[in-house]
């Protein structure tokens, strides 16, 4: 079922960094109730790089696309754009961050409902 109520002004937030190196696992806010957290996780690319995000638990860790297999795991994010994604709260708690060689980023990202 779609959720058509707007994301919340008031969502919980951070910002990370992204660099060509993978980012250790960084814990996602939460309220005080970790299964009602928010399905819904908003990432913000105040640029200037795309870079590429993976949602899992503690040990979740970014990767580059390649060629032939594809990485299921990463999602790009354009530089100054913006993705709305849908999450599991119970396992989707972190978020790791890459770039290409040399290229850098900061993300917002924040969690809660709506779209």
């Amino acid at each position: 079922m779609a959720t058509t109520q707007p994301f919340s002004a008031t969502a919980l937030g951070i910002t990370v960094a992204a660099t060509s190196s993978a980012l250790t696992a960084v814990a996602l806010p939460v309220g005080a109730d970790v299964t009602n957290s928010g399905n819904v996780i908003r990432i913000v690319n105040e640029g200037p790089n795309i870079c590429f995000v993976a949602l899992g638990a503690a040990g979740v860790l970014a990767t580059l696309p390649t060629t032939g297999a594809g990485v299921t795991t990463c999602v790009p994010v354009l530089a100054g754009s913006d993705i709305v994604l849908s999450r599991s709260p119970l396992v989707d708690r972190y978020i790791s961050t890459i770039c290409r060689a040399a290229g850098t980023a900061t993300l917002t990202v924040q969690v809660g409902e709506g779209i």
